[in-house]
C-alpha cells in the first residue's frame, strides 16, 4: 500500500516538475527571440503577456495537437479553433 501512495506522489511531482521546465523553456525561448529579432518593449511585453495567459490557460496544452493525436471529425475541429479564435 505504502508503494503504491509513494509511486503515485513520485509521478505526480515528476510531471508537475517536467510540465515546470517546459514552461520556462518556451519563456526563454520568446526572450531570445524578442532579444535576437529587437523588439520594442510595448510589442516585447504583448508577446509575454498573450504567452503567459495562453499558457495559464491550456496548462500548455496545443489543441491543434490534441486535435491530430485524437483523430477528431475535422468539423469538431474546426469548432475548437473557431472557438479559440473568439477568445484571442
Amino acid at each position: 500500500m505504502h508503494a503504491a501512495i509513494f509511486g503515485n506522489v513520485a509521478a505526480i511531482i515528476q510531471k508537475l516538475y517536467a510540465n515546470r521546465v517546459r514552461y520556462h523553456s518556451r519563456a526563454n525561448e520568446i526572450k531570445q527571440f524578442i532579444r535576437v529579432h529587437r523588439i520594442d518593449q510595448d510589442l516585447a511585453n504583448r508577446l509575454e503577456d498573450y504567452f503567459h495567459t495562453t499558457w495559464s490557460l491550456s496548462g500548455g496544452v496545443d489543441t491543434s495537437e490534441v486535435c491530430i493525436a485524437l483523430y477528431i471529425s475535422s468539423f469538431l475541429k474546426a469548432k475548437i479553433l473557431q472557438e479559440e479564435i473568439l477568445r484571442d
